[in-house]
């Protein structure tokens, strides 16, 4: 089913809403694990060095080391969730280059104020 000028807000809002659900589930995951050892640095040696250095584990299950990258990776996904969603979902040539809204001949566009030209989808006036 192609997608149309009315579809492609509440698509974007769909996608940008998972990547957000998805980019806060890794930043907790990377947090928890990440506290978890720092806890265990401060509360089961009483020195917050031996987070770093006591191993329980290999070092794929190193608490600082998985979960820094994973804390950082689902704050990023935070962060460029609009601009992605926005990436993603392009709208129809038809609509505003800008926003993808409907558009009138020689008026702004009704969503965003972008003086549109109806002729060429691609350059504003």
């Amino acid at each position: 089913m192609p997608l149309t000028i009315n579809r492609t807000l509440p698509t974007r809002a769909a996608l940008q809403a998972a990547l957000r659900l998805a980019g806060l589930a890794l930043a907790a995951w990377g947090a928890v694990q990440l506290t978890s050892r720092l806890l265990f640095g401060t509360l089961g040696n009483q020195q917050l060095s031996a987070a770093w250095t006591v191993w329980n584990g290999i070092a794929d299950t190193h608490g600082i080391f998985r979960g820094l990258p994973i804390f950082l990776l689902g704050a990023a996904l935070l962060a460029a969730a609009k601009p992605l969603a926005t990436w993603i979902v392009r709208p129809p040539a038809q609509g505003c280059p800008r926003c993808g809204y409907a558009r009138e001949r020689d008026k702004p566009c009704p969503e965003c104020g972008e003086r549109c030209n109806t002729d060429n989808a691609g350059t504003t006036e």
